[in-house]
């Protein structure tokens, strides 16, 4: 026997009387069990209770408060539910094969864990509380406004389609992928085993990529900052709007990385930084380094302390080696400005462009083409010059100048 089941169960208390076990509703440690096809509208779940619902089992309006809890699993539904309650207390569980749609979570737990096949919520919202996924489970279309999101324990795969945070914490880790990622605000901490594919970080809004955490397909806009710490892996990002900050610590790494509209990415003592492109912001190495870099406009700065590039290429805005970075391989064309105060291995200078041995600078291995200028000034050295016909070459007093 199916259809509908309407019963409306008080805070505090229990229903009436037992239902015949052959609808699929009945009483079960002082709560209610919802399964074979039936379904129950506008129940409010509370003081110790809990709701079964399972095998076509339906149950829609939902209410859990206080200590109340719905355990849903094996083709059982639970729609429209609004959860609020003490943490540990109100709690919305899908199990195995169980399905949630359209939740809100104002206190209390939101709770995913399957095993062996993923339990789903599909359309939800958090205002504070806990949501978790652990071992086998989806999330999809989840706006996260408050409280914690804990997606990792467990070591099956979680999934996570359409994430937008606009407050709270996030951590990800554990065998999840999160796909589409909107950060607004609050933060999120990608770590051990967690993904993240596809995300726009905004608002002062922080993401931290931590030891065995990876990110792909990522854009800092204005006001967003990313850190990569030590084991972290960002691929394919941009940086780009007035103090949007990427941050790259030691053993952090990040590649295919391209900056514009005033972002700005730093490069820490052990951090790396590979296939990058300065458009109109600015790349800063503090003792880190950089590998294949593309310099079109903005500022690229490397500081002393080791700061170390190689195969760059630069056709505009301003670029600075100081005393104690040292580049390698360095092509200058089209652009006037690479100034050199530390030490630089291998350059070629072809028309248009201009290089500079800087008071205590050191250009080695350099070949100027037609139409290239090089400039040592006082204190400045250029070693193994190749000067080809058109060139200009020009040493001030104070400087030296050794040709190949």
């Amino acid at each position: 026997m199916s259809g509908t089941f309407v019963m409306m169960m008080a805070a505090g208390g229990v229903a009436e009387q037992p239902i015949d076990g052959q609808t699929g509703v009945w009483l079960k440690s002082g709560g209610v069990t919802i399964s074979s096809g039936m379904k129950m509208i506008g129940a409010v779940v509370s003081s110790g209770q809990t709701q079964y619902v399972y095998s076509r089992g339906v149950v829609d309006l939902p209410q859990i408060l206080g200590v109340g809890r719905i355990f849903v699993s094996n083709g059982g539904v639970a729609s429209h539910c609004y959860i609020s309650g003490g943490l540990n207390a109100a709690r919305l569980e899908v199990a195995a094969g169980g399905t949630a749609v359209s939740c809100t979570l104002d206190a209390g737990d939101l709770y995913i864990n399957g095993y062996p096949v993923a339990g789903t919520i599909i359309d939800a919202v958090a205002y504070a509380g806990r949501t978790n996924l652990a071992n086998y489970a989806n999330l999809s279309n989840y706006t996260h406004s408050g409280g914690s999101l804990d997606a990792g324990a467990g070591g099956g795969p979680k999934r996570i389609y359409g994430l937008n945070i606009y407050g709270g914490g996030a951590t990800i880790y554990g065998n999840t992928i999160v796909y589409d990622l909107m950060l607004h605000g609050g933060s999120m901490t990608v770590r051990t085993n967690g993904k993240v594919s596809g995300a726009t970080i905004q608002s002062a809004a922080p993401i931290t990529v931590s030891s065995g955490g990876t990110v792909t397909s990522l854009t800092v806009e204005s006001g967003g900052s990313l850190t990569v710490r030590s084991g972290g892996l960002v691929v394919s990002g941009t940086v780009s709007g007035t103090s949007a900050l990427a941050d790259v610590s030691s053993g952090g790494a990040a590649s295919s990385i391209t900056i514009q509209s005033g972002g700005r990415v730093n490069v820490w003592t052990g951090g790396a930084l590979t296939d990058v492109a300065t458009d109109s912001g600015t790349l800063v190495l503090y003792g880190g380094s950089a590998n294949g870099i593309t310099h079109n406009g903005g500022t690229f700065l490397l500081q002393a302390g080791g700061a170390f590039a190689s195969g760059v290429v630069t056709y505009a805005g301003a670029m600075t080696v100081a005393s104690g970075g040292s580049i390698y391989s360095l092509t200058v064309s089209g652009n006037k400005s690479p100034q050199i105060s530390g030490s630089c291995s291998g350059a070629t200078v072809a028309a248009n462009g201009l290089l500079q041995a800087m008071p205590g600078g050191t250009i080695a291995a350099v070949t100027v083409e037609s139409g290239g200028s090089l400039y040592v000034r006082s204190d400045g050295s250029a070693l193994a010059v190749v000067s080809n016909t058109g060139a200009v070459v020009s040493v001030y007093a104070g400087g030296y100048i050794e040709y190949a």
